[in-house]
């Protein structure tokens, strides 16, 4: 029972320690991408259709939700559902052309991969792919209610 008591008391010092070892974001302020953006697409080949919904909102101090959804139909009644979401994400590095995502060192990272930025197409920004427009207000996507229509 001692050594059960030693063990936890030991866990709990470790995990008090952790918010010293989180990531320091990299700021955004002044940079196009703070904001909510989202965007969907869909595309169809012969039998098999995929649709995307990626919703992303950026903070200037540099924390990220990215919520996804990813729908496939084909072959009759085949479905299959890809979905990925994380919250308050900080930025552990950013460039151009890559978006890299990790709250601690030692724990898995997500690369985000960067098209176009907002400033250089339209206003559009492109993440993973999929162009997003910014988004405000009453028309904010719910990513929690997001499914795959049965069709």
């Amino acid at each position: 029972m001692r050594f059960i008591h030693l063990v936890l008391l030991l866990l709990l010092s470790v995990l008090a320690g952790c918010e010293e070892w989180k990531i320091t974001p990299v700021s955004l302020e002044g940079t196009p991408l703070v904001g909510n953006w989202y965007g969907e697409q869909q595309e169809t080949t012969g039998d098999r259709t995929i649709h995307d919904r990626l919703f992303v909102q950026v903070r200037e101090s540099g924390e990220v939700d990215y919520h996804f959804l990813g729908c496939e139909r084909g072959g009759g009644s085949t479905k299959t559902e890809k979905r990925l979401n994380l919250q308050q994400m900080p930025i552990k590095r950013l460039t151009t052309v890559k978006m890299v995502l990790q709250r601690y060192p030692l724990t898995p990272s997500f690369e985000l991969t960067l098209g176009a930025w907002p400033d250089q197409v339209e206003g559009a920004w492109v993440v993973d792919g999929i162009a997003l427009l910014p988004v405000e207000g009453a028309v904010l996507p719910e990513p929690d209610s997001w499914q795959c229509e049965d069709s």
